[in-house]
């Protein structure tokens, strides 16, 4: 049995339907309207050939700095992936990137690239990992 989107229960957490029946009697108009836009029952198409990525970020900080300064990076090895994705889809389809906080069991952001990745470009937004010996 598949469950439907937005049904499956998350890892630690309750499914949709559990959700929605926690929710409080009477919510804002604009709450109702928005959860209708941004989480439909069912997922719109994909074009044929879109391509997606998961991009795993060390703090939720760093993925709220992505979408303040409109930037994201990732590993060597991830940069020349999704360079190469990007390009073979010649702008023809999309390239989706779902991100997610190490250890969450969440997704805490979509976005969608539309440039090849820039490997002159350097940034000193991101958190600094320090590892332990």
């Amino acid at each position: 049995m598949v469950a439907a989107f937005g049904d499956a229960p998350r890892p630690g957490g309750p499914s949709a339907r559990e959700r929605v029946a926690k929710r409080p009697a009477t919510e804002h108009p604009r709450v109702v309207e928005l959860r209708r836009e941004v989480n439909p029952r069912a997922p719109p198409p994909l074009p044929d050939k879109s391509r997606m990525f998961v991009i795993k970020s060390f703090s939720e900080d760093d993925v709220h700095k992505s979408v303040k300064y409109g930037i994201w990076a990732s590993t060597d090895q991830g940069n020349r992936r999704l360079d190469k994705a990007y390009r073979e889809t010649n702008g023809a389809a999309p390239v989706y990137l779902f991100f997610s906080v190490n250890g969450s069991g969440y997704f805490v952001g979509m976005a969608q690239m539309v440039s090849p990745v820039d490997y002159n470009s350097n940034s000193t937004v991101w958190a600094q990992v320090r590892r332990s010996r």
